[in-house]
């Protein structure tokens, strides 16, 4: 069996060849597979943190691309990693600072650095939905309107009008 992130599966075709990158972990006598490189090197230094198993690493790929990964942690947003793949603050607190310093700067990639934005993410990720959903989601919204709780539901609307057209 390979682990991969969902995003990635959702993009393979049953019983069609898919080009994966992809890292053993020996004892587990598991396989994780990425859609490049950069994937792959990113998981293998979430790895290399105190307390980040390779699945919980993987999960976070369900959440963000490596290159939001990499901005998150740059950014030092312990509330935006926490609670994704199983990953609570003191260890989204120990990536950040393990990390920090060793991976680059992403080009193109804004990442919410409000609370608001934060928490509605972290909310739509709890319900379930996938990150080309949460992203279509915040695309729509805006800071104007309301809080976390307001923004939610407008999304959940958002995101219900979308799956029924």
């Amino acid at each position: 069996m390979i682990y991969v992130a969902a995003p990635l599966a959702a993009r393979c075709s049953k019983n069609k060849r898919a080009n994966l990158v992809c890292f053993h972990v020996a004892e587990k006598q598991e396989l994780y597979g990425f859609a490049d490189e950069r994937e792959r090197e990113l998981f293998v230094r979430l790895v290399s943190v105190s307390g980040v198993r390779p699945k919980k690493a993987i999960k976070l790929f369900d959440t963000f691309s490596a290159k939001e990964i990499a901005a998150v942690v740059i950014a030092s947003d312990v509330e935006m990693l926490a609670g994704r793949g199983g990953i609570g603050k003191k260890t989204a607190s120990k990536i950040i600072l393990e990390l920090k310093d060793k991976i680059q700067a992403p080009k193109g990639v804004v990442v919410a650095h409000n609370k608001e934005a934060s928490d509605v993410k972290a909310a739509l990720s709890h319900l379930g939905y996938t990150r080309n959903d949460i992203a279509y989601a915040m695309d729509a919204l805006s800071s104007k309107d309301g809080d976390a709780r307001s923004q939610v539901k407008k999304a959940l609307k958002i995101l219900a009008t979308r799956n029924n057209s």
